[in-house]
């Protein structure tokens, strides 16, 4: 794994070599590692060995490794979380917690401070950086001491800082390796806590402000630049080197936005002549995190669901033409108008972004309410071809994908389909968590199951939109709604 993150190609500058979950693992959050193991059989019969973790957490949001031995949950950002958001270290092979740090012990939080799912990662010197509201820490891995912590609200350009929410955890790849954050931000006036705040608030407190987006020092975590960008993004983005400069993409509200990251000074600057059309169609609402896949930044839609138009995955190039224009494409393997044929398709949503593999040029695409299918991409047009379609493979939570290129198996939840009969049966289970759920392992060249665990031995509901967080020796842990989690290992089943 060392040598892998060691490359510049694999995308883990300035963060710690370790297998982990997209999002928090390396800069373009494709959910791809070679390095993790599948310890079942690519082309024959498998089972999943399972376990529950020994210690209960309230509301687990994230699980991050720096290693074999060192595991972290980052929770409290549900709307019922009174206490603030925590880090804690668990043993990764039993799931009992070794201590427990709450990231405002030292900063208490400010009074009405929005409380919403914050951000974390491990940096290349094994420190943890985690975010929440303004509150931004760093941790001691060994005992949980914290190290640094800041306040992001005197920032300058941050018009209201207890309805902001500092999430996106970024290292740049630069050679000071700058942490890139940027504010989710709810209406000013509004009450409600939890990430839902975003949006349900706007019909009375109206928009929210738009985003503040910050680099900081990762030694001192001071503030090295802040800048406003022209709406509010309120999902995470990616970072990656193109045509030797630094790039910072985000998915807002209204259109795809890029940042130059200064390789020196580590400045922020909006790039004003990289303007691709909109991602959205009319209907649409605005997408999770964007994936980078060679030349181009791929986004999804409808992060709040739509009742008009499926998600329609978009291709956008890095490169501005010669007439200034920026080439885009757009894919429409469930069509471009709902209700579908699908039993759900009554809607469309999804909360997780897309998975990637940059060495197959392959697109991951779900959509919750129509299921999952593998894209391949032509890097000279961007043009995106459906190779293969699960409509039976529901899931709300982004991809991981393990093994070698020519093997490469693709990891996400696996909706009980007993709960996809009809729109309103599919949306009531989503909100209430009243559904059962496991893990599913498919050929990702083909989509072909490879390994899913009988439905006797399903699990409680986990986090929405959340990760199939990977672990060393084909561990798989995701997070329960209880506060559990839950531990599957693939084994051949021997003749």
């Amino acid at each position: 794994m060392k040598q892998y993150a060691a490359d510049p190609i694999n995308n883990y500058v300035n963060y710690a070599p370790a297998i982990g979950a997209p999002e928090h693992t390396d800069s373009i959050h494709s959910g791809v590692q070679p390095c993790a193991t599948f310890t079942g059989s690519f082309s024959g019969s498998n089972q999943a060995d399972q376990m529950t973790s020994a210690s209960t957490w309230g509301s687990i949001q994230f699980i991050v490794n720096d290693g074999p031995t060192g595991s972290y949950i980052m929770g409290g950002g549900l709307a019922s979380e009174t206490t603030g958001q925590y880090v804690a270290k668990f043993n990764p092979l039993t799931g009992q917690q070794i201590w427990l740090t709450y990231i405002n012990a030292v900063n208490p939080l400010p009074a009405g401070q929005w409380n919403a799912f914050g951000s974390m990662g491990v940096i290349a010197d094994g420190t943890i950086i985690a975010a929440a509201g303004t509150t931004i820490v760093k941790l001691d891995p060994l005992t949980g001491s914290i190290l640094k912590s800041v306040q992001l609200g005197v920032s300058p350009t941050l018009s209201s800082p207890i309805n902001a929410n500092f999430d996106g955890l970024l290292i740049a790849p630069n050679a000071a390796g700058v942490i890139l954050l940027k504010s989710q931000n709810r209406p000013i006036g509004c009450p409600t806590q939890g990430n839902l705040a975003m949006t349900s608030c706007q019909a009375l407190y109206g928009l929210p402000p738009n985003t503040t987006a910050v680099a900081l020092d990762s030694n001192s975590l001071q503030l090295i630049d802040s800048i406003v960008l022209n709406q509010m993004v309120g999902t995470r983005g990616v970072v990656t080197k193109h045509n030797n400069r630094i790039y910072w993409y985000l998915a807002g509200l209204s259109n795809l936005e890029r940042i130059i990251v200064n390789p020196l000074t580590s400045q922020l600057t909006v790039d004003k002549a990289w303007v691709p059309a909109s991602y959205l169609l009319p209907g649409q609402t605005a997408g999770d995190a964007p994936a980078v896949l060679g030349n181009w930044i791929i986004a999804n839609q409808n992060g709040g669901g739509s009742a008009l138009v499926p998600i329609t995955p978009f291709a956008v190039s890095q490169d501005i033409n010669l007439d200034g224009s920026v080439t885009s494409v757009r894919a429409t393997p469930w069509g471009t108008t709902l209700p579908t044929a699908s039993p759900t398709g009554g809607w469309s949503a999804s909360l997780g972004s897309f998975g990637v593999d940059p060495e197959n040029n392959m697109v991951y695409a779900q959509d919750t309410y129509e299921g999952v299918v593998g894209l391949s991409l032509n890097q000279t047009t961007g043009v995106m071809t459906t190779v293969w379609n699960r409509p039976d493979w529901r899931t709300t939570d982004y991809f991981s994908l393990v093994g070698p290129a020519n093997q490469r198996i693709l990891i996400s939840q696996y909706l009980n389909p007993n709960i996809s009969t009809s729109t309103s049966v599919l949306q009531a289970a989503l909100y209430s968590g009243n559904y059962t759920e496991t893990v599913e392992w498919a050929n990702a060249s083909t989509g072909t199951t490879i390994l899913r665990p009988p439905s006797s031995a399903y699990t409680p509901s986990t986090a929405l939109g959340s990760l199939p967080n990977l672990g060393y020796g084909g561990l798989i842990y995701m997070m329960g709604n209880t506060g559990s989690i839950y531990f599957y290992k693939p084994s051949a089943l021997s003749n």
